[in-house]
């Protein structure tokens, strides 16, 4: 499968999307995420219905009403039943959470100890990322909580196609989360996690920055408005992304050091930050991923 380079018409990449989610397998959103975006999207959505939908889902019940009481949404008032998850969080930030939630079951369990590691990272880089996202004011908390989930989820896809051949190949070569692990991914499966992620982003209805933020989570032009697809929210996404990894990453390899260099001010000229405020920032968001 030929890779588009991140800048072709948005036409050829729908094209390259719907490949990949025919070659790749990708899971099709499940159909209780699609009768929520339904009645989401009614003129005047019916809460009671669509909290009742949420329960009929006893586990995504239960992982929703976890979500909305732990200390990263910090409600005074603990919900005691999915409608008052609803009134708490509202429709939008619910729908995120269900998306996200419902990202996990479907994925076969059987996979479980190639997948397991992809999960943990991404409920870390979640909590950091809505927590950027509130402290710097550039991107709504909801949507960089749940980038954090699926930014990553190409590689899910990737174990799932080519299994114990992908996962040895990545702790064979140690590549870091940079533009090193496309190409190997690249040369492995023909395609790699970004243009993955970003069809099964596209194909579970995800809203167009999400989608353009997974498609481009390593492509620093982003941050160097040399990319006209991808728009301003996207492009915040992108660079929270950035600044998120720098921070998880207690330990960089030399590659992710020369990446977060050479993107470092373009980072912060997107945010809005200066040097001086990237320690705090860093202690809230390892507070918050601790927390979470």
């Amino acid at each position: 499968m030929a890779l588009l380079a991140p800048d072709d018409t948005p036409t050829l990449a729908g094209e390259v999307a719907s490949r990949i989610v025919t070659d790749l397998g990708v899971p099709p959103c499940p159909a209780i995420v699609t009768d929520l975006l339904e009645e989401s999207r009614r003129e005047d959505p019916d809460l009671p219905r669509i909290g009742a939908l949420i329960s009929h889902d006893p586990g995504l019940a239960a992982a929703l009403m976890k979500t909305v009481n732990s200390p990263f949404y910090s409600v005074f008032v603990k919900a005691t039943s999915v409608q008052q998850a609803l009134l708490f969080l509202g429709l939008r930030s619910a729908m995120r959470i269900v998306t996200g939630l419902a990202l996990k079951h479907a994925f076969p369990a059987s996979l479980a100890a190639a997948t397991d590691p992809v999960w943990s990272h991404a409920a870390r880089l979640a909590p950091v990322l809505g927590f950027l996202a509130q402290a710097t004011q550039r991107a709504n908390r909801d949507d960089a909580y749940t980038f954090g989930l699926f930014r990553d989820c190409g590689t899910l896809l990737m174990l799932c196609k080519h299994g114990l051949a992908y996962s040895e190949s990545l702790r064979e070569h140690g590549f870091p989360h940079t533009l090193t692990l496309l190409t190997l991914e690249s040369g492995l499966a023909g395609t790699d996690h970004a243009h993955a992620g970003h069809a099964l982003a596209t194909s579970w209805y995800l809203p167009e920055s999400l989608c353009l933020a997974i498609r481009h989570h390593h492509d620093g032009r982003v941050l160097a408005e040399a990319l006209p697809v991808v728009n301003r929210d996207a492009r915040a996404l992108v660079a929270l992304g950035f600044l998120a990894d720098h921070i998880l990453d207690a330990q960089p390899s030399p590659v992710a050091q020369v990446v977060w260099s050479r993107w470092r001010a373009q980072v912060l000229g997107v945010l809005g930050l200066d040097e001086a405020d990237l320690p705090g920032l860093a202690e809230g968001a390892l507070a918050a991923a601790r927390d979470d």
